[in-house]
């Protein structure tokens, strides 16, 4: 993982996805790794609006009613003028004394991590210098249960219909929330990353029968900095937009599958 994370644009949930999968596994085993030590019944894991924080910090909405590989996750954005060091060390006071004992402080490249443990899952944060000075982070909230199997499928099932049996899943992000200021309006976006042993000339025709059975519209080619890219799929319908990504790993295919949807 590399402190690069956060150049990546967070204006759009598909912006944050790639964001959340890429350091979610590193602040799951602090927080896991915290609570599985944790003996005391006590502490109930809070709403991100209840969470003390150190004063001076602009805390930003980001997901509020998310699943990461089953996991239920919320996540807002912190913006201090401090530097990460003095924040990260604020916030591990701050919790100690008010959130939890059981608090971990780690440095993940040039990442600082707060994760403080409770019986019923954690919370965590990951800090990252910001170019003219300050600080921002992620301010994440991971319980620990974790629905069956079947549900997850399930779930792949209503982002995308015939989900290939070829294609194994990785890891999954679903997010449904409000979009814009009419309460009526939700978006949910969701990406999919997945393996094949096919290759990407045959899941290119799998994903488009699809696709085209689904009644979306596929769009030309992207151009891509290093020219065109034959193993990229876009699509819309009205009220959604879909991507799809397939990587040739030699012997195997990755495929990721990025999907927006609004419905009135």
């Amino acid at each position: 993982m590399s402190g690069a994370v956060f150049l990546v644009p967070l204006s759009s949930v598909s912006g944050l996805v790639w964001v959340v999968i890429r350091w979610s596994l590193r602040l799951a085993a602090l927080g896991a790794a915290g609570a599985s030590a944790v003996a005391s019944p006590s502490g109930e894991l809070p709403a991100l609006s209840r969470v003390p924080l150190p004063d001076g910090l602009r805390v930003e909405r980001l997901v509020d009613d998310a699943r990461l590989d089953g996991h239920a996750v919320a996540i807002r954005r912190l913006h201090s003028p401090a530097s990460c060091q003095d924040l990260q060390a604020a916030i591990a006071s701050v919790w100690r004394g008010r959130l939890s004992p059981h608090v971990l402080v780690r440095q993940a490249d040039e990442s600082p991590i707060v994760s403080a443990a409770l019986p019923a899952g954690f919370i965590s944060v990951q800090l990252q210098p910001l170019v003219d000075g300050g600080c921002q982070g992620l301010l994440s909230r991971w319980p620990l249960e974790r629905p069956p199997v079947a549900a997850n499928q399930a779930r792949i099932e209503s982002l995308f219909p015939g989900w290939p049996a070829q294609v194994r899943v990785l890891r999954q992000f679903d997010d449904r929330g409000a979009a814009g200021p009419s309460a009526g309006n939700t978006q949910r976006a969701g990406t999919v990353i997945g393996v094949s042993s096919l290759s990407v000339a045959r899941l290119l025709d799998l994903f488009r029968e699809r696709l085209l059975a689904q009644g979306y519209r596929l769009q030309p080619s992207v151009s891509t900095p290093g020219g065109a890219s034959p193993s990229t799929l876009m699509a819309d319908k009205p009220g959604a937009a879909l991507a799809l990504f397939l990587n040739d790993r030699g012997e195997s295919t990755e495929v990721v599958l990025i999907l927006d949807r609004r419905s009135p």
